[in-house]
C-alpha cells in the first residue's frame, strides 16, 4: 500500500513541476526572453522566499524516499503554483524546445526521486539553457525578417520615416503628429504602441502599404537598444519629447536614459533633422549642435482646465480637446516641423480637432455627476501632477485608484512615498500589499486596500462618486 501512495504522489509532484515549468515560461515571455531579466523578477516576486525555497529543498533530502518527502514537495509545488497564478499559456519554439529538455531531465526524477530537493534550480536551468541553445536559430530568424522588411522599404523610396523617442509622451506626440500629416499627405504608423525592433518589423512586413510618411515610436528600456534600429532603417527626422526617471530599473542611471535617447540622433541621415523639447529640465541642458528646440514659451497660451486647452492665434481663441499640459510643447514642435514639410501654421490651428485625448493617457470623459480621468497607461509623477491638477479643480467627492509607480529599481521608494504626499488629502483606493511605501504614514483622507483592479471597480461602483482619476495598476511581474 505504501508503494502505491508513493507512486501516485510521485506523479501528482511531476505533473505539477511541469505546470511551475510553464508558469516560468510565461514569465520568460512577459520579459522580453532576457535572462537577467528572468531571474531579477523572480526575485523579486518571491523577495526572500525563493531563498527559503531553495534552503527547505535542499532538507528534504534528509527525509529520504519517504511518504513525508513527496508530501513536502508536493505541497511546495502547489504552493509556487498558487503564487504565480499565471494561467496563459502558448506554444512557442522555446516551449517546445524545453519540453525537450524535460523529457531528458523529469524521468530521472521518476527513477532518482531526491533531485526534488533541486527542482527550483532545475527548472531555472532549463529555462536558460532553452533561451541559449535557440539564441542562434531566433537570432536568425529575427536577421531574416529584417531584411525582408528593409527590402520593402527600399520598394517605397519615397517614404520619409520619423521617429519618436523619449521616456513618456511618445504614444501622444505620434498620434498628434499623424493627425496633421494626414490633412494633407498618406501617412502610415503602427496601431497601439508598437516601438520594438521586431514589432516594427512585423508591422512593415504585414501591413505597411506605400505612403508620404511613416512615423514610428523607438522604445528604449537599456543601453545600445537604439543602435539596432539602424539594421532595419534611418530617420529622415526625429524627436526626443522628455527624459525621466523610466526604466531605471534596467537603466540604472539618468545619465544612461539621456545617453541612449539621444543615441537616436545615429539613425538620421546626413541631411535629417532633430528636435528636441526644450521644455524638458534635461534635454534643455544640452547644447545639441544643429538641433531644433520647441517650447511652449514660443505659443500664446490662454487657459487650461477640464474642457481642455485654449491658444491665442492671431487673436483668435481655438481650443484643443486635450487634457495633458505638455501638449503646448508638443504643438510647438508640430508648429517647429510643419516648415520641413510644407504645412502652413494657420492651417494646423485650424485644425484644431485633429487633437484629441488618447486612451488612458489623461482621457477625460463626462460621469453623471462629474469626470473620469482615466491616466491608466504608463503613471508617473510629472504626468500624474496633470492628472491631479485637474482633479483638484472640479467640485464633488474625489477618488484615486493606483498601485503606485513601477519600474524605478533602487528609485522605487522614493518615487512612492513623492506620490504618497501628492494623494494628500484624496480618497484613495489602493491596489497592493499593505506594507507598499506608497500607503505608508499617509495623510489621505482616506484608504481602501483591495487585491485586484476587478475589486477596486467593484468598489468604485458601489461608492460612485462624483470624480474618479486612475492611475497605472501595472502588472506585478514587472520589475520594481
Amino acid at each position: 500500500m505504501k508503494d502505491i501512495f508513493l507512486v501516485v504522489f510521485k506523479i501528482i509532484a511531476l505533473i505539477e513541476l511541469g505546470v511551475f515549468l510553464h508558469e516560468l515560461e510565461v514569465l520568460l515571455v512577459k520579459q522580453y526572453y532576457g535572462t537577467k531579466r528572468f531571474i531579477k523578477v523572480v526575485f523579486s516576486h518571491y523577495k526572500v522566499g525563493i531563498i527559503l525555497f531553495v534552503i527547505l529543498d535542499l532538507l528534504s533530502i534528509f527525509l529520504g524516499e519517504s511518504l513525508l518527502f513527496y508530501l513536502y514537495h508536493v505541497f511546495s509545488l502547489l504552493l509556487l503554483i498558487f503564487l504565480f497564478r499565471y494561467t496563459h499559456f502558448k506554444f512557442s519554439r522555446r516551449v517546445i524546445f524545453q519540453e525537450v529538455l524535460s523529457l531528458f531531465f523529469f524521468p530521472l526524477i521518476w527513477f532518482f526521486p531526491y533531485i526534488f530537493a533541486f527542482k527550483i534550480i532545475f527548472l531555472v536551468l532549463i529555462i536558460i539553457c532553452t533561451f541559449y541553445l535557440l539564441l542562434p536559430l531566433e537570432n536568425r530568424i529575427k536577421k531574416y525578417y529584417i531584411k525582408k522588411a528593409r527590402n520593402k522599404l527600399n520598394e517605397f523610396n519615397n517614404i520619409k520615416i520619423i521617429g519618436i523617442t523619449g521616456s513618456f509622451g511618445k504614444t501622444s506626440f505620434r498620434n498628434y503628429l499623424v493627425n496633421i500629416l494626414k490633412t494633407k499627405y498618406k501617412v502610415e504608423t503602427p496601431i497601439n504602441n508598437t516601438n520594438t525592433l521586431m514589432g516594427i518589423t512585423k508591422f512593415i512586413n504585414s501591413s505597411l502599404n506605400d505612403c508620404d510618411f511613416l512615423v514610428l515610436e523607438l522604445g528604449v528600456d537599456q543601453l545600445n537598444q537604439m543602435k539596432r534600429f539602424k539594421e532595419l532603417f534611418s530617420l529622415d527626422h526625429a524627436f526626443i519629447t522628455s527624459i525621466g526617471n523610466m526604466h531605471l530599473a534596467t537603466f540604472k542611471n539618468i545619465d544612461n536614459v539621456i545617453k541612449e535617447k539621444l543615441s537616436i540622433k545615429d539613425l538620421l541621415k546626413k541631411e535629417g533633422k532633430l528636435f528636441l523639447n526644450h521644455d524638458d529640465i534635461y534635454l534643455s541642458s544640452l547644447n545639441i549642435k544643429n538641433a531644433i528646440y520647441f517650447s511652449k514659451d514660443n505659443l500664446f497660451f490662454e487657459k487650461y482646465d477640464i474642457n481642455g486647452i485654449s491658444l491665442i492665434y492671431k487673436n483668435k481663441s481655438y481650443l484643443f480637446n486635450v487634457h495633458q499640459r505638455f501638449f503646448l510643447s508638443y504643438f510647438d514642435g508640430i508648429l517647429k516641423f510643419s516648415k520641413y514639410v510644407n504645412i502652413l501654421v494657420k492651417d494646423i490651428y485650424y485644425s484644431s480637432r485633429c487633437f484629441l485625448d488618447f486612451p488612458r493617457r489623461n482621457f477625460v470623459s463626462k460621469l453623471p455627476r462629474g469626470y473620469l480621468i482615466d491616466n491608466s497607461y504608463n503613471a508617473n509623477l510629472k504626468g500624474i501632477k496633470e492628472s491631479l491638477f485637474l482633479l483638484s479643480s472640479l467640485k464633488g467627492t474625489k477618488y484615486i485608484i493606483t498601485s503606485g509607480i513601477i519600474e524605478q529599481g533602487k528609485n522605487f521608494i522614493n518615487e512612492n512615498e513623492k506620490l504618497r504626499d501628492l494623494f494628500n488629502g484624496y480618497h484613495v483606493i489602493f491596489i497592493g500589499r499593505k506594507n507598499h511605501p506608497l500607503i505608508k504614514n499617509h495623510n489621505f483622507k482616506e484608504l481602501i486596500i483591495t487585491k485586484s483592479l476587478k475589486e477596486a471597480y467593484k468598489l468604485i461602483r458601489d461608492i460612485n462618486p462624483d470624480n474618479l482619476l486612475i492611475l497605472s495598476k501595472g502588472d506585478n511581474i514587472f520589475l520594481r
